[in-house]
């Protein structure tokens, strides 16, 4: 049995969102859920033990081909060992007791690991932390935070988003930029394809020092459009639509140089037992009709935003054509 990229079951830790502005519809399934947890901690062994017991849950499942609104049942996880240590007021800790690649963390209370802690997003490469400087993890935090919470029935990680997150608008100054950047001058670097990177906000300064590094010439920039040089190439940028409400959005983009133009969408809809039904398998990241077709998926409860995409192959293919790197 398989689980959809939404499913709960089989992590340590979940990675979710959460609006802080409003309500998501998640507090109800959160306290079904945390009946279900145990999270135990060996202070002495500064080690974290997590257990799942099976539960159901009703929500969007594609059984063997048909989307429909129903009970699933998981089936929980074995006892499972996550290490942390204390260093003053940082939280370090070790997933899937990984020493080698440790998680730092803010927040809490120096007397006890229970609590909610923020990720700093430092990380460790050949022996060394690495951190973003105060000023840069400020800039971020502003928009979102990835806050891990530990209880006695609660082990998970959620991206919280701040209100400032969803009021920003300033599409060509975000990560999908640079994305877009690395894409066209090498296009053996990760495609384009998640619109949703439209929406983290990147400083104008930092923007400009990338650009500058990667010889990438602004002609033109508004904060849904932008005119560039790369390559002795002259590309268009443009959000061509956008609507946000909280998690859920549509947004479509362009990609043009010379006569020849790549176009792409992205949405993400709110799971309900009427919108499941007009899902399709295309909703599944990798999803193979000849291997697939006999598992089942669980894609969430109610509420859950599930993304929707455009044809990637058609807009990859496309970009791939008007871009200066490797076409292969």
């Amino acid at each position: 049995m398989r689980y959809g990229v939404w499913g709960f079951a089989g992590m340590v830790m979940v990675l979710a969102m959460v609006a802080c502005s409003g309500d998501n519809g998640s507090s109800v399934e959160s306290e079904e859920l945390a009946s279900h947890k145990q999270v135990v901690v060996d202070e002495q062994h500064k080690a974290i033990i997590y257990h799942e017991e099976p539960y159901s849950m009703e929500g969007c499942v594609l059984d063997k081909g048909s989307f429909g609104w129903k009970e699933y049942q998981f089936q929980g996880t074995v006892a499972d060992t996550t290490y942390y240590e204390m260093h003053g007021d940082t939280l370090v800790v070790f997933f899937y007791g990984n020493r080698e690649d440790p998680h730092y963390y803010l927040g809490g209370t120096p007397e006890s690991i229970f609590g909610e802690w923020t990720n700093i997003e430092c990380f460790l490469y050949d022996g060394v932390v690495y951190c973003h400087d105060e000023a840069d993890r400020k800039f971020r935090q502003t928009y979102s935070s990835a806050v891990l919470t530990i209880s006695e029935n609660e082990f998970q990680e959620n991206i919280v988003y701040k209100p400032a997150y969803f009021k920003n608008e300033d599409y060509t100054n975000s990560s999908y930029m640079i994305e877009l950047y690395d894409f066209l001058k090498e296009s053996r670097h990760t495609p384009p394809v998640v619109l949703s990177s439209l929406f983290n906000p990147q400083e104008a300064s930092r923007m400009d020092a990338y650009e500058k590094e990667n010889g990438v010439n602004v002609l033109e920039n508004t904060k849904t459009s932008a005119k560039f040089e790369l390559g002795g190439k002259t590309y268009d940028f443009k959000v061509t639509k956008v609507k946000r409400d909280s998690v859920y959005y549509e947004v479509a983009v362009s990609v043009s140089s010379g006569e020849m133009s790549c176009s792409f969408s992205e949405e993400t809809v709110k799971l309900t037992e009427e919108s499941c039904k007009d899902l399709t398998v295309d909703v599944i990241p990798f999803y193979d009709q000849e291997r697939d077709a006999k598992e089942i998926f669980f894609l969430g409860s109610q509420g859950t935003p599930v993304k929707k995409g455009g044809d990637e192959e058609k807009f990859v293919s496309c970009l791939k054509s008007i871009a200066l790197g490797d076409k292969e």
